[in-house]
């Protein structure tokens, strides 16, 4: 990403935490201020009240004129409070135009990192053909099948046979800046199926699925993930029918089963050319 966008985001951020932290103190402010007045209000009122008992207590006959003090204080009370909320209102038609501040603020970050994220994609994409062609460049097809790309990834296939062992076939795999196949769901599943089967030459083709350290417990060689679960097997399959601890793709009943691992076959690596491999 370049640094100018990066620095203009920090800004941005920055701005919008400020413009935050000062609204949020204003509305305490504000809060704090009325809250006094009420209990302010309240407490002068109080002692009128007490003021005015004690005062009538001892002179009946002048009542109404006692009021009078009494009115005055709450008049002037009133306007002080009305005063006071003319304050309040600008200060909250200052709180509200620093959120509409933050608001926009916010919009045009959002706006930013669309177009980033779009920029970036971009790039991906230049950067997944780059490699695609990279590859097709310099991949050994004396020893390789390679397949047409498929969600940012491809395929190779060894055109030999080799006894099959997850590690060493791992190492190839990688040596070629992938690893055994991983299969993610029965998409992945049918496509991989469709370009050994158009290969051919082997009952058989390996990928990293296995049961080794646990039976029943299908995980892949390289990441350590488990087999999905929903992952379409060939019917009755896998059955560790003489400790086959190796899931492949077969030809015979057509899907995935499981085998010895050691066997002579080929086997299928999975090359991911995105930008998050």
């Amino acid at each position: 990403m370049n640094i100018v966008v990066v620095i203009i985001i920090i800004i941005i951020i920055i701005i919008i935490i400020v413009v935050v932290v000062v609204a949020v103190v204003v509305v305490v402010v504000v809060v704090v201020v009325v809250v006094v007045k009420v209990v302010v209000v309240l407490f002068v009122v109080f002692i009128v009240v007490i003021f005015l008992r004690i005062k009538l207590s001892f002179a009946p006959q002048n009542k109404t004129m006692m009021l009078i003090p009494a009115l005055f204080v709450l008049a002037s009370l009133y306007a002080s409070e009305v005063a006071g909320c003319c304050e309040m209102d600008t200060l909250c038609d200052k709180v509200d135009k620093a959120i509409n501040a933050t608001d926009r603020n916010y919009e045009l970050l959002q706006s930013m990192d669309r177009k980033i994220d779009n920029h970036d994609v971009q790039i991906c994409k230049v950067f997944v053909y780059v490699r695609l062609l990279v590859l097709e460049m310099t991949i050994d097809k004396t020893k390789w099948h390679m397949s047409d790309l498929y969600q940012d990834r491809i395929y190779l296939v060894t055109k030999a046979k080799q006894t099959f062992r997850l590690k060493s076939a791992n190492d190839v795999c990688k040596s070629q800046g992938g690893y055994l196949l991983e299969l993610d769901d029965n998409n992945e599943r049918r496509f991989t199926y469709r370009f050994v089967e158009k290969i051919g030459g082997s009952p058989h083709f390996g990928t990293g699925g296995n049961d080794v350290v646990k039976e029943g417990k299908w995980v892949y060689f390289n990441s350590g993930k488990p087999v999905p679960q929903d992952l379409k097997w060939i019917d009755g399959e896998p059955n560790n029918a003489g400790n086959e601890d190796c899931m492949i793709i077969g030809m015979g009943r057509k899907g995935l089963n499981d085998i010895s691992c050691g066997t002579n076959i080929k086997y299928v690596c999975e090359i991911p050319l995105g930008c998050d491999p």
